[in-house]
């Protein structure tokens, strides 16, 4: 009844028929684990951790399992900021079970937290190293997406405290997990792992593949137009992605422009990105209007425009906030270096 309740999301209710079943026995593994995981769920981490403690003591025989608890403990422990008590609990499971994902993952984030970013190389190293049969261990690294667990945050930290030189391999294992989501039916997971691959290899492989992670940053903001919640995290994210492709397409623009080469398929792209709105009376061009959003594809659409386009200023200047069109008319162009005499009279100190 008490797990029925509790995978029913009714932890609260669920909470005291399991501890009515641990005053009934006592040794009843199941019945601490529910328990704990009830607390857990209502994020009372302090009550669920003694009570999964208990539930390591109860098991026999299931080695496997109690490192799970002890894994879980670790989450725990990091949510209420004890990582040295959550390293201590992720290393049991860890040394336990050092095959088994959760623990292995819950080992690394915790080894991340206190700053051992050597320690987490050396284990991804291992992972990556083929076994007897030929198969990666980094295998194991392609359940992260179906794992409640995000591997980004300690990959940051591992690839800014390590030299590039060394990462080779873990870029390669990022790399072949991608391809293992890509071939998944689950787009949610696509659209979050797709630029955050792509992030991963732009700015911390040595020679980065710019069209493959362009491809993987549009691959992403396209599943974004198919499914967002409106979420502050997805709003982030887009904002994210949609100011790196704006910055790629301008920057190719450019250099296509400056080679002879017709710069038309990243000049629309760009465009497409910082209109927000296209609407129209007719079937003339003339009879076209866009609106553009306030971010910053349109500020790049707009210095384009004024740029590289001249286009008449009533065109490109409602791409930009008044803000930034002020502070733009600031500047002084005949002597860039001294940008205070293009203010107003008065405004300079």
């Amino acid at each position: 009844m008490a797990w029925t309740l509790a995978i029913a999301d009714y932890p609260a209710d669920a909470i005291p028929v399991f501890q009515k079943a641990v005053e009934i026995d006592s040794s009843a593994w199941l019945a601490y684990e529910g328990l704990a995981r009830a607390y857990a769920d209502m994020k009372m981490y302090k009550e669920a951790i003694p009570v999964m403690e208990e539930a390591c003591r109860a098991v026999t025989g299931i080695w496997d399992l109690s490192q799970q608890f002890y894994a879980d403990i670790a989450q725990w422990k990091r949510r209420l900021g004890d990582n040295a008590g959550a390293l201590e609990a992720a290393k049991v499971a860890y040394l336990g079970s050092s095959f088994s994902p959760p623990t292995v993952f819950s080992y690394l984030d915790c080894l991340g937290a206190n700053g051992q970013h050597d320690e987490v190389l050396s284990i991804l190293q291992s992972l990556s190293r083929e076994t007897d049969g030929g198969y990666k261990k980094s295998l194991l690294l392609m359940t992260w997406p179906y794992l409640d667990w995000d591997p980004f945050d300690l990959l940051e930290g591992v690839f800014q405290a390590i030299r590039k030189e060394k990462l080779g391999f873990l870029i390669e294992d990022v790399k072949a997990a991608l391809e293992n989501v890509l071939g998944s039916a689950n787009d949610w997971k696509k659209r979050w792992f797709c630029w955050k691959t792509a992030r991963i290899v732009y700015e911390y492989e040595e020679a980065p593949n710019l069209e493959f992670v362009v491809q993987n940053y549009e691959m992403s903001l396209d599943l974004f137009g198919k499914m967002f919640n409106n979420t502050e995290e997805e709003i982030r994210d887009k904002r994210h992605i949609t100011n790196f492709l704006a910055m790629q397409y301008y920057d190719s623009a450019v250099a296509a422009f400056k080679s002879g080469i017709s710069p038309d398929g990243y000049v629309k792209k760009l465009r497409d990105l910082a209109t927000s709105t296209t609407t129209s009376s007719g079937t003339d061009a003339q009879e076209t209007f866009d609106f553009y959003g306030p971010g910053y594809p349109s500020v790049l659409w707009g210095r384009w425009r004024q740029i590289f386009e001249q286009a008449k200023k009533v065109k490109w200047r409602k791409c930009f906030r008044p803000r930034v069109l002020e502070e733009l008319n600031m500047l002084d162009d005949e002597n860039p270096e001294n940008d205070t005499a293009g203010t107003p009279p008065g405004s300079a100190n």
